[in-house]
């Protein structure tokens, strides 16, 4: 006969192992519901994440029809597979500050340390393409800035390749217009800028005529004269390693425009209020592509456009596209 102690240790075993199971199986399933919910919320987010990519690079497109549009068609130069044209996007960090010393309180306009002249730190004027235009600003280097520092301000600014650009360095101040890339000195002089010293610069733009001041005195003695940018966006320029800070900034046109950053408007560590423009760098990895050929060989009065954006969403390329047809006198649908 079988002893009843161990009867009895038999079955509280036994009922020990069919409670593991049950406790087991239901465990398994509350598992797989989790992956099934935490899957399906991943999915979601992707889905939502595509989507504010798509809507941004359809915004992209269709800005960059909109400048070609109402480019010159001279400007409409055959190229193979560039950024945009005729669009000006922000580039390099920045943000509103609030320093120790600064030209009106209580923010500031900070750029980050800019890296050099290929990459540099650009926040476009919400002020739209102008021609005649009269631009005024407080800047200063900081001390963190390297020895090569440069900065100021882009006039008539067109796109990475096409733009005037006044910049002052520790030694000088100089204008220098970029076309397609190439740049051409127009004007310099030898002057001392120091970090870490407010210092404000003016340039008037008039038909092809410049003309800049420093602290109130003017600069160029007779205008320096050029032809070649007849209108554009106005811009922040920081480079060659500066950490530069700017302040009550002035654009006047047919209207005034002023920004002293005030704390009423603004939020530290965040873009300027009004200044927020999106880009292709908004885009993880995102580009942009242009390419323009004539539409028959020989036969330059009409242009076929190819557009794309570009962009990663994990491992995959993504892309949208457009093309488009203009002639000297029209966009053909």
């Amino acid at each position: 006969m079988e002893d009843i102690r161990t009867a009895s240790a038999r079955q509280s075993f036994a009922g020990r192992s069919g409670v593991g199971l049950i406790e087991t199986v239901i465990a398994i399933g509350v598992v797989t519901i989790l992956v099934i919910v935490v899957a399906g919320f991943s999915n979601t987010q992707r889905l939502q994440r595509h989507s504010q990519y798509l809507t941004l690079a359809r915004q992209l497109l269709i800005e960059e029809v909109e400048a070609l549009r109402s480019a010159s068609f001279a400007d409409l130069g055959n190229r193979t597979a560039t950024s945009f044209i005729e669009v000006g996007y922000n580039s390099g960090n920045w943000s509103i500050q609030d320093p120790v010393n600064p030209r009106s309180s209580p923010y500031v306009y900070a750029a980050g340390s800019a890296t050099g002249s290929a990459n540099p730190s650009r926040q476009i004027v919400p002020v739209g393409r102008i021609g005649d235009a009269t631009m005024e600003l407080y800047f200063r280097a900081r001390n963190e800035s390297q020895a090569s520092w440069r900065t100021g301000m882009y006039i008539r600014y067109h796109d990475t390749q096409n733009y005037y650009l006044i910049s002052v360095s520790a030694a000088q101040i100089t204008m220098v217009r970029v076309v397609e890339g190439v740049q051409t000195q127009l004007w310099t002089k030898a002057k001392a800028f120091s970090k870490d010293v407010w210092y404000s610069m003016r340039v008037t733009a008039t038909g092809g005529a410049f003309t800049i001041s420093i602290n109130g005195s003017y600069e160029t003695g007779a205008p320096i004269n050029d032809n070649t940018f007849d209108q554009g966006l106005y811009a922040l320029a920081a480079l060659d390693g500066v950490t530069a800070d700017f302040d009550d900034v002035f654009v006047s046109n047919i209207t005034s425009n002023f920004w002293s950053f005030p704390a009423v408007t603004e939020t530290v560590d965040q873009v300027a209020s009004g200044w927020q423009r999106t880009g292709p760098e908004d885009l993880p990895s995102g580009s942009s592509s242009i390419t323009i050929t004539d539409l028959e060989t020989g036969h330059s009065d009409i242009k076929e456009i190819d557009l794309s954006v570009t962009w990663k969403e994990g491992s995959n390329i993504q892309s949208l596209s457009n093309t488009i047809y203009i002639n000297r006198l029209s966009v053909l649908p």
